[in-house]
C-alpha cells in the first residue's frame, strides 16, 4: 500500500517511516507542504496508482519556502470535499480532532505513539483490501 506523509519535520518523518516499516508499509512518499501534498494526491488519482492512506501533521507551509500555517485540518477537508475516498490520519504533536479524519494521534519523542499509527495505518490498508 502507497502512503503520503505530509510532514516538513525530517526527524518527525524518519520516525514515522521506521515505525511502518518495522510492519511492512514501505512504499512512503513524503511531500513538505500542502500545495505539493494536494498535488501528490490528485496525481495518484488520475494515475488510477492511489495512496492507501495519507498521514498529515497539522502545521506545515502552504507552498514551498512558505511560513507554516495550520495546513493539515484543510488539507482532509479537501480530500473528503474532492470524494478521493482516500482515508486521512492526523498525526500531530498536538490533540486534534476532524471529522475529515480516520484518526488523531498525539505525536510526542516522549510519548509511545507507534501502535496508535500503526493500527490506524494497518485499519486503513484492510479498507482498502475490501
Amino acid at each position: 500500500m502507497k502512503i503520503l506523509y505530509i510532514e516538513d519535520t525530517p526527524e518527525k518523518f524518519d520516525a514515522v517511516k521506521r515505525a511502518l516499516a518495522s510492519v511492512g508499509f514501505r512504499d512512503i512518499k513524503q511531500e513538505k507542504n500542502l500545495e505539493d501534498g494536494l498535488y501528490a494526491i490528485e496525481q495518484s488519482v488520475l494515475s488510477q496508482d492511489e495512496f492507501g492512506v495519507i498521514i498529515t501533521d497539522m502545521w506545515y507551509p502552504r507552498e514551498s519556502r512558505g511560513a507554516e500555517d495550520q495546513c493539515g485540518l484543510e488539507l482532509a477537508a479537501t480530500v473528503k470535499e474532492k470524494e478521493y475516498g482516500i482515508p486521512v490520519i492526523i498525526f500531530s504533536n498536538q490533540q486534534y480532532r476532524s471529522e475529515d479524519a480516520i484518526g488523531e494521534v498525539l505525536y510526542g519523542k516522549e510519548r509511545n505513539w507507534e501502535p496508535e499509527l500503526i493500527a490506524l495505518v494497518k485499519q486503513a490498508a484492510e479498507s482498502e483490501v475490501e
